[in-house]
């Protein structure tokens, strides 16, 4: 056993690149794998470990104002166990060398609170006490003490840095405006003790923001409709569960595809050595048939003889698993920073998991073993018998090519078109082999579309103005739109409306955004995922897609929409169109429209700005002196934050990219070269015969060019099912992605695959032209 041990060894030592490929891969598949399971275990804990400490509720409610007795006795209703409520409201904080109009989402705080808590870090005295959200306080810098003004009700009070602070539904804290990527620099929330916040205000004992949690086996559906029967008398305006929290669902939402990425990746590469290793134990299985034969007829067992091989497999996977955690340790610290860059926790310390490791592993011996048991387990058929004579060829019927392509094939090209056709098992690996990397790298290298379809169409299709600002109060459309044209340096001026409100549909409900915008317009448009642009109805009102998922509606049907503020009874309105978009979810009427609708007075409180060139500065000059202003949205601001975000998850997938064509280079290599070595025989017998270099080069030209040809059509309909499971590992309910390959993403991978085969082509030359004839005479076929 021991010494057959040591010829199966001896044996995998004589192609140690086909060995050292399939480590190569594995380790690939286990850097991936390790790193993103590093980076979600380390996310997920101190997410999930915040949420516990902070007591984080299970239902969230939003309401014009409610008191603390009256929320306490909102306790009654079966499966509400604990109800909280803080004071919140938007205010422009004014700092040293400030640039921007910053607005800051303030909290009260008060430490007894029992759900939601807020966490301080820092001290300081008396009791304009300001604690800043920790995104804003780092990037600015202000120490303790620094002096701070808050625009309230239209008075300034000044404040004094006393430390940073958290919430567990800020932890993606995101700006107002349509951005959809946190921006500490203008957004953020604070935090004052809640005796003061009520002194600022004028409102004593008036919360705003709910947060209940559930009785032990009871859900949302339980305590929803009452909660928004008993919440309708203080101006409900948003009542949804944890899962559909804005913070918690974009951190959820960022956490699920890391886990999706982090277990597809490294399957697809797994099962690519599996693959790899299958085809180059079977092809030792088939050389070593008489040494296996003759092992068997001195009495060794079937599973002596197995284990023998599977120590191969064993070796293969503990060599890729240590150098791909190895490597993975600074990609996984990368990821996790990036992440953490735009999540604002308390504690963010990176750790590497050993069960990560351990898992990995066993995920790598355990693809080496089954890769090789699947090779290897032609053993179990071979008889001492058997063994003795050498493998019948397959056989194989003559091809008759058509006169057309027969009139126009050199003999070469014939010879090589008939071990095409006569091997087609061959064939079928090296096609494999191409298609791979064809179809990986040609989606993943068409990512960087999908972020310029996402975020930079919207601000150069859809929301095309340069400036919207928020105003404290609603005003009327005329008035809104000359205040922003009287701005030097404005070129044009629009007013729309922006609504809080609920659809019903059937026993169905959801709160959402309403865009009341202008007919026309050319600063704000509706654009579905396909590019096709649609008018804000005067008769009824176009619905995002993943809502109308979630109400069970289609273009055509009644649903019944709430307004806070201004209707006590939902009004039913027509869903004119269903769209996708890639961005936001939000439902869209004309102006006009949603006045004659609700009956309401016109009013507006957005402003969207079209700056003329060179004058973008004076405008936001102008505009930081207005007290009116809550806050502004800069669309090149926005879209600088995505290309930040968006230059590091490029980074990523581009090097995703390139193992996947190292991968393929590989397999290639390795599967053509195994290919070429089984045909010593039939080579050199031609070499014999008088066959030139240059004709066994015209044989291996045209056998390469039909594998290539048939492994990019393979690839490009295995781009599509690597298109369709991308799109749906990365889709969310906040943007939904068309995964487009360009042509240049076909193009360039199109290239690579054909470098790779060039590589192949000439190395078999090579190795052909190294024959030796008198080694011929030692092959047995």
């Amino acid at each position: 056993m021991k010494s057959f041990r040591k010829n199966v060894v001896r044996c995998a030592r004589q192609n140690p690149g086909s060995f050292l490929g399939a480590v190569f891969i594995i380790a690939i598949g286990i850097f991936v794998y390790v790193a993103m399971m590093d980076t979600l275990k380390n996310l997920g804990d101190q997410v999930q470990r915040y949420y516990d400490a902070s007591a984080m509720a299970d239902v969230f409610a939003q309401v014009s104002g409610i008191s603390e007795v009256d929320l306490e006795r909102l306790k009654e209703i079966p499966g509400i166990e604990e109800a909280s409520g803080k004071m919140a409201v938007d205010v422009r904080l004014f700092a040293p060398s400030q640039t921007e109009i910053v607005t800051v989402h303030l909290l009260s705080y008060d430490p007894s609170g029992p759900l939601n808590k807020l966490m301080v870090k820092g001290s300081g005295t008396g009791k304009d006490r300001i604690f800043l959200g920790n995104r804003m306080a780092g990037i600015y810098g202000y120490e303790n003490g620094t002096s701070l003004t808050l625009m309230i009700n239209g008075k300034s009070v000044k404040c004094e840095l006393a430390g940073t602070c958290y919430g567990p539904e800020y932890i993606y804290a995101i700006p107002p405006g349509g951005a959809m990527i946190p921006d500490g620099e203008i957004y953020d929330i604070a935090c004052l003790e809640k005796s003061r916040m009520e002194e600022l205000t004028g409102k004593k004992d008036s919360m705003n923001e709910l947060g209940f949690r559930l009785a032990k086996g009871y859900t949302y559906e339980d305590v929803r409709y009452q909660l928004m029967d008993r919440l309708s008398g203080y101006g409900l305006i948003s009542l949804t569960s944890r899962e559909n929290q804005a913070s918690y669902q974009m951190v959820k939402g960022e956490i699920n595809e890391l886990y999706s990425m982090g277990t597809v990746l490294p399957f697809l590469f797994m099962s690519i050595s599996v693959f790899m290793l299958y085809v180059v134990l079977k092809k030792m299985i088939d050389r070593d048939q008489s040494l296996i034969g003759t092992m068997k007829s001195f009495g060794m067992r079937d599973g002596e003889l197995i284990l023998a091989y599977l120590y191969q497999g064993a070796e293969v996977g503990v060599f890729g698993a240590l150098a791909g955690s190895i490597l993975a340790v600074p990609f996984g610290r990368f990821m996790f920073h990036m992440y953490v860059d735009f999540f604002n926790l308390p504690d963010t310390v990176y750790h590497s998991y050993m069960n990560t490791r351990v898992s990995g592993m066993g995920i790598a011996v355990g693809t080496g073993l089954l890769a090789v048991y699947l090779g290897v387990r032609g053993i179990l058929k071979i008889t001492p018998a058997q063994a003795m004579r050498a493998k019948a060829p397959s056989a194989a019927g003559n091809f008759r090519l058509p006169h057309f392509w027969a009139a126009r094939l050199g003999a070469m090209e014939k010879m090589g078109l008939r071990s095409v056709v006569r091997n087609p098992f061959r064939g079928f690996l090296i096609i494999l082999a191409i298609a791979f990397p064809f179809s990986m790298s040609s989606v993943l290298f068409s990512f960087k579309g999908v972020a310029d379809q996402m975020f930079f169409d919207q601000f150069s299709k859809v929301q095309t103005y340069d400036i919207q600002i928020s105003l404290d109060r609603f005003v009327s459309p005329i008035r809104g739109e000359s205040a922003g044209e009287g701005i030097r340096g404005v070129r044009k001026s629009e007013a729309v409306l922006q609504k809080a409100v609920e659809l019903k549909h059937e026993n169905l409900s959801e709160f959402a955004m309403v865009y009341g915008l202008n007919q026309g317009s050319d600063m704000w448009r509706i654009m579905d995922l396909y590019e096709r642009f649609y008018e804000p109805p005067d008769d009824g009102i176009l619905i995002n897609s993943r809502i109308a998922k979630k109400l069970h509606l289609k273009e055509g049907d009644l649903m019944e929409v709430t307004v806070p503020g201004l209707t006590a009874e939902g009004v039913k309105v027509p869903v004119k169109a269903v769209i996708k978009e890639s961005l936001g979810g939000g439902c869209y009427m004309s102006a006009k429209g949603f006045y004659r609708f609700f009956g309401s007075v016109p009013m507006a409180g957005t402003i969207l700005l079209k700056v003329e060139k060179g004058k973008l500065d004076e405008v936001r000059e102008e505009l930081l002196k207005t007290s009116r202003v809550t806050w502004m949205v800069d669309t090149g601001r926005i879209i600088g934050g995505y290309r930040d975000i968006m230059g590091s998850m490029m980074a990523m997938v581009q090097m995703f990219s390139f193992m996947a064509v190292a991968a393929g280079g590989v397999l290639i290599y390795n599967i053509s070269m195994i290919n070429i070595r089984e045909r010593i025989s039939e080579l050199g017998t031609f070499i014999i015969m008088g066959g030139t270099d240059r004709e066994i080069g015209r044989i291996l030209l045209f056998e390469q060019v039909v594998y290539f040809i048939l492994g990019i059509v393979l690839g490009v309909l295995g781009s599509i099912g690597v298109k369709y499971l991308l799109e749906h590992l990365v889709i969310s309910d906040s943007y939904t992605i068309d995964l487009a390959i360009r042509p240049s993403c076909y193009g360039i991978a199109l290239l690579t695959c054909l470098a790779m085969t060039g590589a192949s082509l000439l190395a078999q030359t090579r190795f052909v032209r190294k024959i030796k004839l008198t080694d011929i005479l030692k092959e047995r076929e």
